[in-house]
């Protein structure tokens, strides 16, 4: 790798120990032709650190895998080769019944949650990935039971998601880095700082501490006209 590259593998690493997300990395070893997986713990200047004192210069690393710690679903990795760490896997799916909502229910929503979208701080050098906030403007807590991408079409609002299917409770928990059961106190902002997927509206089906449900969501931001032409190439 050149120093540039180094650099943003580098500011990578060091972003997603900083995040209060629980999150495991693993990097293939040995480094030049991996053929297992070690986990790390920590980056320490220049190189990251595993157990029994092992450490890897991040200029050699050429495998890796980020995982959330809960779920274990990968949220980024490089170089990927089988077999995967025990339990690791892509996106899961889920059997979550999709709600029926209208744009006055979104309406709603959005005087309960303030729904913001910035800069990715795990790929600051790709368009493609941004941050989405989700802040509680309630005096209850809240917690999402389910949410997804959706396009809106002349019959409604249709379900547009890598699984197919609905994203669950335990994964919001995962992705906005939240834990006590996935409720948000009143006035809380969390946030997914790795989030993709563009001309579609993200929705999420929540309800109050009160048992009051309601919809909330927000079309992300668009592409411009060289980031549509990356997108198909994105990892």
């Amino acid at each position: 790798m050149n120093d540039a590259a180094i650099a943003v593998l580098r500011r990578k690493f060091q972003c997603f120990f900083a995040q209060q997300n629980d999150y495991r990395i693993f990097v293939g070893v040995p480094l030049v032709k991996p053929t297992r997986w070690d986990e790390v713990f920590a980056i320490e200047a220049d190189a990251l650190a595993g157990k029994d004192l092992r450490t890897y210069r991040v200029a050699e690393v050429r495998s890796w895998i980020v995982t959330y710690s809960g779920t274990d679903e990968i949220v980024d990795g490089e170089n990927l080769f089988a077999p995967l760490p025990d339990g690791i896997s892509t996106i899961l799916s889920s059997a979550l019944p999709v709600p029926q909502f209208l744009d006055a229910d979104l309406k709603f929503g959005r005087a309960m949650v303030e729904i913001q979208f910035g800069k990715s701080s795990t790929h600051p050098e790709n368009p493609v990935y941004y941050s989405t906030s989700f802040t509680n403007l309630t005096k209850h807590k809240i917690r999402c039971n389910s949410f997804g991408a959706y396009r809106k079409t002349m019959n409604g609002f249709n379900l547009f998601t890598v699984t197919n299917t609905l994203f669950s409770n335990s994964q919001f928990e995962e992705w906005y880095g939240i834990r006590r059961g996935g409720w948000i106190e009143p006035g809380e902002t969390v946030c997914d700082q790795s989030n993709y997927g563009r001309d579609c509206i993200w929705v999420y089906h929540c309800e109050t501490d009160s048992n009051i449900k309601f919809h909330t969501g927000k079309r992300c931001p668009k592409l411009g006209f060289f980031s549509r032409l990356l997108e198909p190439f994105r990892r």
